[in-house]
């Protein structure tokens, strides 16, 4: 849910995504995947493009990037981490039916449509406890968030990865300016109950989501040499 911490899934009036264009695809790698060679990641790659999140300024696409690695870390099968290159495009009223229209066709495999299912399983969830229906009690206590979790572990392994990149960029952007911040604490604190994220794991989660950049962005510095 990044409509509080301005980057990810956002309300969208458009109806249609931009073309893909694989000549603009830089090589990415996370861990055993290779979303550069997935349609899923073009379809995000074309519709977030270079754009950053409003208030911290990071690339839209570090949402994805490093819920891959949480992802990778699960041991999350490809038709996984391909759900979860589309989820926010599904997630959105407004790019959900031209995805599943464009991602859908006669020349894709089966994996194609169990990574649809996935993200529209996702969405289901996820859409039905968005952050900002985490409310106080005049007294500041948290009223009850009931969050229903369905059958697939696929999903719970997206959303795993989901609310740890977001608890993890609220924190390091977010957490002492964010005008709802005490209401996103509790909405993370709900979630992770839920999807039983003990805080030991969440620390791991977010080193090797560090080690990640850190060995991404030194590549990079040896590529540009």
């Amino acid at each position: 849910d990044r409509r509080c911490l301005g980057g990810g899934a956002m309300p969208s009036t458009e109806n249609r995504l931009p073309p893909v264009n694989p000549d603009n695809m830089n090589t990415v790698n996370i861990g055993r995947y290779q979303p550069s060679n997935w349609y899923s990641y073009e379809l995000i790659v074309a519709h977030y493009g270079s754009r950053t999140a409003e208030r911290s300024g990071v690339p839209l696409l570090n949402h994805i990037h490093e819920g891959l690695v949480v992802l990778d870390t699960l041991d999350a099968d490809q038709d996984t981490a391909e759900a979860y290159c589309l989820h926010p495009l599904i997630q959105e009223d407004g790019t959900m039916l031209d995805t599943a229209q464009r991602y859908i066709s006669p020349n894709r495999g089966p994996g194609q449509l169990a990574s649809l299912i996935l993200a529209l399983e996702y969405r289901g969830i996820a859409n039905g406890h968005l952050s900002h229906h985490t409310t106080l009690y005049d007294d500041g206590s948290v009223r009850p968030l009931n969050i229903r979790l369905g059958p697939a572990h696929q999903v719970r392994q997206m959303l795993i990865a989901d609310k740890v990149q977001n608890r993890k960029d609220f924190e390091q952007y977010h957490i002492t300016t964010h005008p709802h911040s005490k209401q996103l604490q509790a909405y993370f604190k709900k979630w992770f109950t839920a999807l039983s994220i003990q805080p030991e794991e969440y620390a791991k989660y977010c080193r090797i989501i560090d080690h990640w950049k850190r060995a991404t962005t030194s590549e990079l510095a040896a590529h540009d040499l």
